[in-house]
C-alpha cells in the first residue's frame, strides 16, 4: 500500500492530466461556469508567476499565452 503523501501526488497529476485534456479540447473553458473558470484562470497565472513561465500547466501541453 502506498503511503499518503503518494497517493497525494498521484491524485494531483491525475486531476492535472484530465483538466489540461479538458482544456485542450476547449470542453473546459465552454462548459463551466464564470466562477469555476475565474478559479482556473487564475490558478493558471499564479502556476506560471511561481514557476518562471512554465508551470505545470505547460508541463501537460496547454500553451498559456501572457497579454
Amino acid at each position: 500500500m502506498r503511503n499518503t503523501p503518494e497517493l497525494i501526488d498521484m491524485i494531483d497529476v491525475i486531476l492535472m492530466k484530465a483538466i489540461c485534456n479538458d482544456i485542450q479540447n476547449e470542453k473546459l473553458l465552454t462548459e463551466m461556469d464564470d466562477e469555476t473558470l475565474e478559479l482556473l484562470l487564475i490558478g493558471i497565472w499564479e502556476d506560471l508567476e511561481s514557476n518562471d513561465g512554465f508551470g505545470e500547466f505547460a508541463r501537460f501541453g496547454v500553451n498559456v499565452g501572457e497579454a
